[in-house]
């Protein structure tokens, strides 16, 4: 079963590519969102993924990230379903 988690603190450059392919060794389960702003399309700094195991989240928060350091954590549900 996967978890969804939250990836805050992204560099507003990264795309999608770079951060899966940066998730993968992490057991990344599927795609990767980055959150844009509707009508710029700019990011907004976070994101959303999904991984195998809960072990994805203590490697992976407070990691560096092209200057950054992720914050990371298990995604909230919102209106009784994941996001």
């Amino acid at each position: 079963m996967s978890i969804k988690i939250f990836l805050g603190n992204l560099n507003f450059e990264l795309s999608e590519r770079e951060l899966t392919d940066y998730l993968t060794p992490y057991g990344l389960d599927g795609e990767v969102t980055i959150v844009r702003d509707p009508h710029s399309g700019r990011s907004r700094g976070f994101a959303y993924a999904a991984v195998h195991d809960e072990k994805a989240i203590l490697d992976l928060d407070g990691a560096p990230l092209n200057g950054r350091r992720l914050h990371v954590k298990r995604a909230r549900t919102q209106r009784g379903g994941l996001r």
